[in-house]
């Protein structure tokens, strides 16, 4: 089940009930993409009609940011809870350690991926993480990182690949790519790998409960001003949205 607001389709299941939905799509054989829409990439997919059909065409979105359980409400949708994409993956990783999954990291700045692989493995005993592969490759790369993966892995089946090269890249590297490779459960995560590895630190719980990840962001990343200005036009739109309904 999926609600849609501005024009992207996000997932209504809750937390266990992905991952009841994860189990069942490996167990199948089937190929999916997880992708996790946040106000900025619902406002980026506006202007990249491209983005936007890649976003919808995955079998799961999950609602990554306070900004869209606001914009239901005002919209009268039915998404409830947020689920960051961060806390998803730690829950599959859990979920992996008791199931025997496979796992590969792919992306994120040197050492980073090696630094989250060797924190997973102590934070989910029994964790198998076959591999990473860090950096992020130019489209024009997608064969020669295709094949080192397939280097690294040898003949063994990726269950889940975890990838860090930020929206939109990663989605769009997604979607070109997981047919190519032994992959059932391919998943966005932006920057995960930097605050499992504790290179860069997330915002208080009690700021992430109230929807202050992006304050604490902005005062910790002040670079990242720009960015949120997308805030802005995402809530200008909401309202417009609502108008118009």
């Amino acid at each position: 089940m999926k609600e849609t607001i501005l024009g992207i389709k996000i997932s209504l299941e809750s937390e266990q009930e992905l991952i009841q939905s994860i189990s069942e799509y490996i167990n199948s054989g089937q190929k999916i993409r997880i992708f996790t829409p946040n106000p900025e990439m619902v406002i980026e997919a506006q202007r990249d009609n491209d983005f936007k059909l890649i976003l919808n065409s995955a079998e799961i979105t999950i609602p990554d940011g306070k900004g869209l359980i606001w914009a239901s409400k005002i919209l009268n949708k039915r998404l409830k809870n947020t689920i960051p994409g961060t806390d998803l993956m730690e829950k599959i990783c859990a979920e992996a350690s008791r199931k025997n999954w496979t796992i590969f990291l792919l992306g994120a700045s040197k050492g980073i991926a090696d630094e989250t692989k060797s924190i997973l493995e102590v934070r989910y005993p029994g964790i198998k993480i076959i591999g990473f592969l860090e950096g992020s490759p130019l489209d024009e790369d997608d064969l020669k990182t295709q094949n080192n993966i397939l280097k690294i892995i040898g003949k063994r089946k990726i269950d889940l690949l975890f990838v860090a090269y930020g929206a939109p890249k990663q989605e769009k590297w997604i979607h070109r790519n997981i047919s190519s490779l032994p992959v059932a459960v391919a998943m966005g995560v932006g920057g995960a790998f930097n605050y499992i590895s504790g290179n860069i630190s997330r915002a208080p719980i009690w700021m992430r409960k109230i929807g202050l990840e992006w304050f604490y962001r902005l005062i910790t990343e002040p670079w990242r001003w720009k960015r949120q200005l997308k805030l802005i036009r995402f809530s200008y739109l909401v309202f417009i949205n609502r108008i118009q309904s």
